[in-house]
């Protein structure tokens, strides 16, 4: 397979494969579509003006908007890109009790009030229900306040302590749409509309879709009956055919994409139907249009528990096979999103090795993004620290356990530190890096850390605390350091 480190780089290489009509398999987290109709409004931030509501459509890429940071506090935010493609079939009309109404297609993600978290998280408009409580705008888009600016860019100065008030959905209805629809890129991951709610914007498999105005359908095989898959038996005189299953594209459907998630846990019965379909865009006898693209995704490697052999004739069918690796950088900025706890980020970038386990033991709790974000649930719960090695596997959690005393000290504390080992200063570096930049903290780190922590810090920071990261630049000791990662960054 070939390898691929982040996100990013996974959806370029995905972009240019979908481009040539080339299939792709990927062991690998996927994503999902989502967007608005075009005259769905969105309230659009200047320094000449509080907010006009424009329609999506006329939003541009660099336009600023409000956006919900993961303190549920709002922000003005950087349009970083508008994507557009023709949808047909059902619309979401969302409505709150005070009155407010968003439109958007079913696999728009909203943001919900998750109730063990007590934080808004993303949710597929189709699993909303009636009773959900998603975030609002206390005020009116007339009524946003005074736009300053500041060193680090836009803020909003509302007068009062946080705009942001409960929505609780009290009808959703459905009705047919057929034209463009829209989503925006964004900073914070979500965008505010003109009747005050807040929704979410793409993540890696559908963006590269829709950056190329090609819708997506998501489908799990390992959810379908045989008949569902691959189509039912149909007698007719002397002669048995195939009927069309209902999720095959049509031949008139032209350029989309066809999302095989979690292909790992299909059956080989399921898999069957790929067969005929990857090489021929055909499934008995019924024609799909050469345009259709074809993505699967599944951990084929990692996670690997529960999952059926991938079928050589299928592997070989897919055109690329992506051997998809997060990185330390993926996870947090996912965490972020997520509220995970900082100590555990930062005990990542101490620790990038126990991100994931390239080869996990059978039968056995192991290291892995997704035992990361369950451990900060468990230990959100009120669990002991010692539960880790129930969720993360015993080396790391026992390594968490180790650094955790250090992760969670404040500042004054960890500028009297004194580490002896090489490790113990990446850790304080590490932990360093979840506070705010000063003075004070970027001597200790230049005079007392190693150089391996040195940039441990300089990482922690660009991921923590970006928007401070001229400080770094700017230091005599640090700067090198930080001018080499930037660039690092801006060549991924």
């Amino acid at each position: 397979m070939y390898k691929i480190s982040g996100g990013k780089q996974l959806k370029e290489c995905l972009k240019t494969a979908l481009e040539h009509n080339l299939s792709v398999l990927i062991s690998g987290p996927p994503g999902c579509g989502k967007s608005l109709p075009p005259d769905e409004k969105v309230v659009v931030v200047s320094t000449k003006s509080n907010g006009p509501a424009i329609p999506i459509e006329d939003v541009k890429e660099g336009d600023k908007v409000i956006g919900l940071d993961v303190n549920n506090r709002a922000k003005v935010t950087d349009v970083k890109r508008k994507i557009a493609f023709e949808h047909e079939g059902d619309l979401l009309i969302v409505k709150t009790r005070s009155g407010r109404v968003v439109r958007a297609t079913p696999d728009h993600s909203f943001l919900a009030l998750d109730a063990e978290s007590g934080r808004f998280v993303p949710c597929k408009g189709s699993d909303l229900k009636v009773g959900d409580i998603i975030p609002g705008f206390r005020c009116s888009p007339g009524d946003l306040g005074v736009l300053v600016e500041e060193v680090s860019g836009f803020k909003l100065d509302f007068g009062f302590r946080n705009p942001i008030m409960f929505e609780r959905i009290v009808e959703i209805e459905k009705v047919s749409y057929k034209g463009l629809v829209y989503d925006l890129e964004t900073d914070t991951h979500n965008f505010l509309t003109s009747q005050g709610i807040f929704v979410h914007n793409s993540e890696i498999t559908s963006q590269a879709a829709a950056e190329l105005g090609m819708p997506i359908d998501e489908l799990r095989l390992y959810l379908m009956e045989p008949g569902e898959a691959k189509g039912l038996p149909d007698i007719r005189g002397d002669a048995t055919y195939w009927t069309r299953p209902n999720w095959l594209p049509l031949p008139v459907d032209g350029k989309r994409v066809l999302f095989f998630d979690d292909i790992h846990l299909a059956s080989e019965q399921l898999q069957s139907p790929l067969f005929e379909l990857l090489l021929c865009h055909r499934l008995h006898g019924h024609e799909t249009s050469a345009e259709t693209r074809f993505v699967a995704a599944g951990n084929l490697s990692l996670h690997s528990a529960g999952a059926s052999e991938l079928l050589a004739p299928v592997m070989d069918r897919f055109d690329i096979a992506i051997e998809f690796s997060p990185t330390v950088e993926d996870f947090i900025q996912y965490a972020t999103s997520r509220n995970v706890s900082s100590k555990i980020s930062a005990f990542l970038i101490a620790y990038p090795e126990f991100l994931y386990d390239p080869d996990p033991p059978t039968s056995q709790k192991f290291h892995s993004p997704r035992s990361w974000f369950n451990l900060h649930r468990v230990l959100s719960a009120g669990f002991d620290l010692n539960i880790a090695v129930g969720v993360v596997g015993v080396n790391a959690g026992a390594k968490f356990i180790d650094s955790y005393p250090i992760l969670g000290k404040s500042i004054n504390d960890l500028l009297k530190s004194k580490p002896e080992s090489v490790k113990d200063q990446v850790v304080i570096a590490a932990a360093l890096s979840r506070h705010k930049p000063n003075t004070k903290v970027l001597d200790f780190v230049a005079k007392r850390l190693s150089a391996e922590a040195q940039m441990c810090y300089v990482m922690g920071e660009m991921t923590f605390n970006f928007n401070d990261i001229y400080k770094l630049a700017d230091h005599p000791t640090l700067s090198k350091i930080t001018d080499e990662l930037i660039k690092k960054m801006e060549g991924k």
